[in-house]
């Protein structure tokens, strides 16, 4: 599902969105602070580990969607999955890639956008925790026609 073309898009500094629902249904979101591809069909994905509300839903292994859209360019994919798991402390491979995500991402937003680093570094939180995410499904959520379309083989 994942393969080597997706696995170089998630793994670079795009902007991540992620998205959870409680038992009842009740949506809730914040930013993803970067993204490692550790199986065809496997992510491991650092967030903001003092979002309480996250956390119950992450812990009720629900679904979870992430939307990755490339600040340059606006090339985007949402994958949806479960949370197989979720870890209280990252462990140093994942606060690496989080440093080369964020890296990335406020260089691309400075450059693109004029929007001064200083004040997109303020958006980094204060501490992560990583969910493990099967991913189920992929879609292209570029903007254009086919927006929406599900990912069947290949991210070209």
């Amino acid at each position: 599902m994942i393969d080597e073309a997706l696995r170089a898009f998630l793994e670079r500094g795009c902007a991540t969105i992620v998205g959870t629902a409680s038992a009842d249904g009740v949506p809730h979101a914040q930013r993803g602070w970067g993204c490692s591809v550790v199986g065809p069909t496997t992510v491991r994905l650092l967030l903001d580990a003092s979002d309480a509300e996250l956390r119950t839903h992450l812990d009720a292994g629900g679904p979870i969607a992430v939307t990755s859209a490339d600040v340059r360019t606006l090339r985007s994919v949402q994958l949806k999955g479960r949370v197989t798991e979720v870890e209280n402390v990252p462990g140093p491979a994942d606060l690496e890639r989080c440093h080369v995500h964020n890296e990335e991402l406020f260089r691309d937003i400075e450059e693109t956008d004029f929007f001064p680093r200083l004040l997109t570094e303020r958006m980094v939180p204060p501490g992560y925790l990583v969910a493990v995410v099967e991913v189920e499904e992929l879609y292209d959520q570029t903007p254009g026609p086919g927006a929406g379309a599900q990912v069947e083989a290949g991210w070209t």
